[in-house]
């Protein structure tokens, strides 16, 4: 069984509020201040662990060993973690290249590594 946790992207203050499990909005205020009418992303982790053992959440921008370019993690419609490439290239599970994935950033801090 996986452990659900959680990380939360606060738009307007352009930085992560939160990372961790049961999260609540009432955790977040106790630890943050969130702007009245501030966009709140939530990325799910998924479970899974990049080569240096950084956990991997929704949202985060990964290098893959023998494959070119950058992916971005997404949870897809059919309740399955996978990777879809920053210049449109087909998307795949993620299962596929366990091992020999690398975090180099995620698409709220590092919205250029998309360019």
């Amino acid at each position: 069984m996986r452990i659900i946790k959680f990380r939360i992207w606060d738009e307007m203050q352009h930085k992560f509020l939160f990372q961790g499990i049961g999260l609540t909005l009432n955790d977040i205020n106790d630890k943050n201040t969130i702007i009245p009418g501030s966009e709140i992303i939530y990325s799910q982790f998924t479970g899974l662990l990049d080569e240096s053992n950084k956990e991997i959440y929704e949202g985060d921008i990964v290098s893959i060993n023998g494959l070119i370019g950058k992916w971005i993690i997404r949870y897809e419609k059919w309740g399955q973690f996978g990777m879809n490439g920053t210049n449109h290239e087909e998307g795949f599970c993620m299962d596929d290249h366990l091992g020999n994935t690398k975090i180099i950033g995620n698409i709220f801090e590092n919205p250029d590594l998309l360019k």
